[in-house]
Order: C-alpha cells, then sequence, then structure tokens
C-alpha cells in the first residue's frame, strides 16, 4: 500500500476533527448566549411581575381608602339622620301622639317607635338623676 491514500486519509481526519472543534465551540457559545438571554429574560420577568403586584397594591390600598372613606362618610349621614329622626320621634311624643302614631309619621315600625320613646325617657330619667345634687360625704344637710 502506498503512503498516498494514508496521507489523504490522516488529512480527511484532521480536517473533519477541526471541523467537529470548531462546530463544537460554536455551539457551546450559542448555548452560553442563550442562557444569558434566558437569565435577562427571567429578571425582566420578574421585574414586570413585581412592578404588576407593586402597582395591584396601590390600586387595592387605594380602592380600600375609598371604600373606607365612603362607608364612614355613608354611616356619618345615615346615623345623623336616625338621630335626627329619633329626636324627632321623641318630640312628636311630646306633642301628645302615642307610638304608633309616631311610627305613621315616622315610617318606623310601631315597635320601633316604642323602644324609641323609652329610650327616650330613659335617657330623661338619667340626666334627671345627674342634675339632682347628691350630699357629699361627710356633710349632712
Amino acid at each position: 500500500m502506498s503512503p498516498a491514500p494514508l496521507i489523504s486519509l490522516a488529512v480527511i481526519c484532521l480536517l473533519t476533527g477541526g471541523l467537529c472543534c470548531r462546530l463544537y465551540r460554536k455551539l457551546a457559545r450559542q448555548r452560553r448566549l442563550q442562557a444569558i438571554l434566558n437569565l435577562e429574560r427571567d429578571a425582566a420577568l420578574r421585574c414586570l411581575r413585581d412592578m404588576a403586584a407593586a402597582e395591584h397594591s396601590r390600586n387595592f390600598s387605594t380602592a380600600l381608602d375609598e371604600a373606607q372613606l365612603k362607608t364612614r362618610l355613608n354611616m356619618s349621614g345615615a346615623a345623623a339622620n336616625t338621630a335626627a329622626k329619633y329626636r324627632h320621634a321623641v318630640s312628636l311624643a311630646n306633642y301628645g301622639l302615642n307610638a304608633e302614631a309616631i311610627a305613621a309619621v315616622l315610617e318606623i315600625s310601631p315597635r320601633e317607635a316604642e323602644q324609641v320613646l323609652s329610650l327616650a325617657f330613659a335617657a330623661h330619667n338619667s340626666a334627671e338623676n345627674k342634675t339632682k345634687e347628691k350630699p357629699a360625704a361627710g356633710r349632712k344637710k
């Protein structure tokens, strides 16, 4: 066998090996670049999620604050309306109307009218008892 075919075969092997090595390096570089891109993409997604969560939290907090304020305003309006209605019930009772008549005028139940009048009577008695002066301890009248 002559050395020419062996030399040709050796050259082909060397060229093939060099080409494989070069392709392997290129593939490794592409994998590293892809890994970096994946890390950057994941970091950007995390940042977007964090920003969205913070925005959602701010929106929720703002909505909650607004709802609490509206509730307080509605409650204070309702409480003032109820207090005025009850003062009106006592005023009507002072004019001699009974609980059923007061209930009809104020559009409340007769039981509620009776309860309002009972509470007003109890509050009136309590106020009278407080205004009566009690003798101080150790003093005689």
